[in-house]
């Protein structure tokens, strides 16, 4: 996610997207220009979540449109359709799933079709004891 657990006082996110560890002076010079700050310290709060995304199991982006493809198939047959199985980006980050996966419809307002891969319990508390993904439909 963030190519840095460094930033300046601040913890500014635009250093972790723009500027990779490698270039450590340059974020020397950002720190010192943007806040007038010449210390570099650990970003507790991104490096805490990078560490924590890490180390949580994830849910398989190959289980996923795997469930997704089922649903198309049998949405297919059953209307005399041709409905390609969607793509799971792979910059999608889900925690693992405790339960089968499920999928439906999900109505867009742009009217573009896509379905809803859901998982409805990941044994983690709240927020983080569900979650969906929206995939388009071609």
């Amino acid at each position: 996610m963030f190519p840095n657990p460094i930033a300046c006082g601040e913890c500014d996110v635009a250093i972790f997207v723009n500027l990779p560890i490698e270039r450590v002076e340059d974020i020397k010079r950002y720190c010192a220009t943007r806040f007038g700050l010449d210390n570099l310290r650990m970003c507790h709060a991104i490096f805490s979540e990078k560490q924590r995304q890490v180390r949580s199991p994830l849910q398989s982006n190959a289980a996923m449109a795997a469930v997704a493809a089922r649903f198309i198939e049998e949405e297919n047959v059953e209307s005399n359709s041709n409905w390609a199985a969607p793509a799971v980006n792979d910059k999608v980050f889900m925690p693992e799933c405790m339960l089968p996966l499920a999928v439906s419809w999900r109505n867009n307002a742009d009217g573009q079709p896509r379905v809803n891969v859901y998982c409805a319990g990941t044994g983690r508390a709240t927020p983080e004891d569900c979650w969906d993904a929206s995939l388009p439909v071609r």
